[in-house]
């Protein structure tokens, strides 16, 4: 057994190459770009909350393409250890997709918890876009989650 700070950071301790792990770039790409997108989704809704209405009919478009913008763009750039163009696609998309759903529930959210609701629930996204992005960036490196 070798000492670990005798280690090299590109090897495993067996002395094998670190390879991507596929799958964990991919659930970390989504989880990033769902909790990236929703939150800005979300952030938007907390400071439009009581002039949404008399807003400019550009401003909610305008919101929801810059949460699908983000959510799709981070989704991409911690997908690129995914070789294939296509699954590396999928991922973003998916990523796209649950910002999306995730963006909903903060409308009940609003509805039931008010603003202090909202902004437990940014900080809940807020996370969720850095354990996602954390967890892609692991899994790209080949470093196991502990």
């Amino acid at each position: 057994m070798t000492d670990p700070r005798e280690q090299d950071a590109s090897a495993t301790p067996e002395g094998g190459e670190r390879l991507p792990d596929p799958l964990g770039v991919a659930m970390g790409s989504i989880g990033a770009g769902a909790g990236l997108g929703a939150a800005v989704i979300t952030a938007a809704l907390i400071v439009l909350r009581r002039s949404l209405a008399t807003a400019p009919t550009w401003v909610l478009p305008l919101v929801l393409f810059l949460g699908i913008a983000s959510a799709g763009v981070v989704g991409w750039r911690l997908a690129r250890a995914i070789t294939d163009a296509w699954r590396h696609g999928v991922t973003a998309a998916l990523g796209v997709f649950a910002a999306l759903m995730l963006a909903a529930v903060a409308a009940p959210i609003d509805a039931l918890a008010g603003r202090i609701g909202l902004l437990a629930y940014l900080v809940f996204l807020g996370l969720l876009a850095t354990f996602g992005a954390r967890t892609a960036t692991h899994a790209a490196q080949g470093i196991p989650r502990e």
